[in-house]
């Protein structure tokens, strides 16, 4: 038993650090904002009463994505090269075995949704988003553009459903809580590429097209350092919060300027595994930024 439950742990073993914390934080800082994002007073304790749902609701439906993801033969054969750590990759799983899970997967994230009220943005998000587009027909590797597109897609269903639940039943999102999702997708999407870097060598092997393939290696780190340093700065002033809510963003964009800067020409594959984890704790400290404003007003 111990065996399986670390296979299917595997699965999203890196979406944990990438979407399930973030996205958690997410819902849980925008619920406990207040008056930040025109929400209702929501005492502490119910919000945290609400966060093993938030974090069992993104496993599920991210996990449906990465199963759907990662079965496909050309992920397997990149995955052979960038992350030979895989279920499937590494021999701990066959497809077929793989199909099984996934359909039981289906099922669990449906009766999740529908008893938190999602089902309708699990159907979305399942049917056109992620598991049909973006995996089976192959959306992701047809462009850059394509692939940060859907991307922004999947996590505009992770950041809207994490909030969702953790303000609670019986409340609805107010407008500058869904322009704040909003800006939240915004900034992955424009910034998601920082992980291409990384994984270049399996991009090439699998033949998809990414902003690298597009723009070369240096212009598309321009791209990540341009939009690092805009949104770094916009999202601070869009809250009002002054000085002081632009030095964590402001620090942590600037360590990843820097560490994307130091990878232009030499396509080292641990730094840019490293500035892909710093994008992510940058991408983190957005999810607090409501709270903090709260904290401070």
């Amino acid at each position: 038993m111990t065996y399986h439950l670390y296979t299917v742990w595997l699965f999203t073993y890196e979406q944990l650090f990438d979407a399930v914390i973030p996205c958690g934080l997410f819902g849980i800082c925008g619920a406990l904002s207040n008056g930040t994002l025109d929400l209702p007073a929501i005492p502490l304790s119910s919000v945290l009463l609400r966060l093993p749902q938030v974090v069992l609701w993104l496993w599920l439906v991210i996990l449906q994505c990465c199963i759907h993801n990662q079965r496909h033969p050309n992920s397997i054969n990149e995955d052979a090269i960038n992350k030979a750590w895989r279920p499937l990759p590494a021999g701990r799983i066959s497809i077929r075995h793989t199909t099984y899970l996934l359909g039981l997967v289906y099922v669990a994230a449906g009766i999740c949704s529908y008893w938190l009220g999602l089902l309708p943005l699990l159907g979305l998000y399942t049917m056109f988003v992620i598991a049909w587009y973006y995996n089976d027909l192959g959306a992701s590797d047809h462009s850059g553009l394509s692939r940060a597109i859907l991307n922004g897609a999947g996590f505009f269903c992770f950041y809207y459903g994490a909030l969702h639940i953790s303000i609670g039943r019986g409340q609805v999102l107010s407008e500058k809580a869904y322009h704040w999702v909003a800006i939240m997708v915004l900034i992955f999407s424009t910034t998601i590429h920082a992980q291409d870097f990384r994984d270049q060598r399996g991009d090439r092997a699998r033949g998809r097209k990414t902003f690298i393939t597009a723009f070369g290696d240096s212009g598309a780190r321009w791209t990540v350092i341009l939009s690092v340093l805009f949104w770094s700065m916009a999202v601070p002033a869009w809250f009002g919060a002054g000085w002081s809510g632009l030095v964590v963003p402001g620090l942590l964009g600037s360590l990843v300027v820097g560490l994307t800067g130091m990878g232009m020409g030499r396509q080292d594959v641990w730094l840019d595994s490293v500035m892909y984890r710093v994008w992510g704790v940058w991408m983190l400290s957005f999810s607090l930024m409501p709270l903090y404003v709260h904290s401070v007003s």
